[in-house]
């Protein structure tokens, strides 16, 4: 029960990452109160990729790839936490 909790939580992470991508591009450049919540909660984990990412070839590209990695990151998660749900 607990696992399944969890993987729930992490969808909806996931949808949050997915939701400020697309603010992003909604609102570049201004201030938005919703749009600075969606980055005050995803930051944390977004920066630690980019800082990464900067070191690699992607680093140097005009696009952040670190939502992308992030998510893809998130998806094995979720698989796996599910699949260790369903041994206990």
């Amino acid at each position: 029960m607990v696992l399944l909790i969890i993987v729930r939580l992490l969808e909806i992470y996931d949808f949050i990452i997915l939701l400020r991508c697309i603010c992003s591009f909604i609102f570049m450049g201004t201030y938005n109160s919703f749009y600075m919540f969606l980055v005050k909660i995803t930051e944390p984990v977004l920066s630690p990729v980019r800082n990464l990412l900067s070191r690699t070839p992607l680093g140097n590209l005009p696009l952040d790839f670190s939502p992308v990695i992030v998510m893809l990151l998130i998806g094995v998660l979720e698989r796996w936490v599910y699949l260790l749900s369903k041994m206990f």
